[in-house]
């Protein structure tokens, strides 16, 4: 014991550090790409609720030829649309959408559809 110079310790200090440091990276990135994830999660949710709004709502139109309802919500299972339509000459209805998740993520989008083409003409998210 009497060639203790302590040359170990810091070499072990140096060892930690680095592990810690990585370990601490690693946590760092898997916590960013969680919320990336998730946001991106929420986007499909409201693209999915809009493109199923709007489905329901060509649907209609093309069996009634107008809305039976100028306003109204839709209600889906991961979240709900608010829809208001108008018509802005006799052949083109105006139909605007307001989506919502459960997690309070919001988008908008509006179509103009076309009653004797029974097509949608122009379709415009926000």
């Amino acid at each position: 014991m009497d060639n203790e110079k302590g040359a170990i310790y810091p070499v072990v200090a140096m060892i930690a550090a680095f592990f810690l440091s990585f370990t601490l990276f690693t946590i760092e990135s898997y916590i960013s790409d969680k919320k990336f994830y998730k946001e991106t999660e929420e986007k499909l949710i409201l693209e999915q609720i809009i493109r199923l709004a709007s489905r329901d709502l060509i649907a209609e139109l093309e069996i009634n030829g107008h809305l039976a309802e100028k306003k109204g919500i839709l209600f889906y299972p991961k979240g709900e649309v608010y829809f208001e339509a108008s018509t802005s000459d006799d052949q083109v209805v105006k139909v605007l959408l307001y989506a919502s998740t459960k997690d309070e993520r919001k988008t908008q989008s509006l179509f103009h559809y076309d009653i004797s083409q029974k097509k949608v003409v122009k379709w415009v998210e926000k």
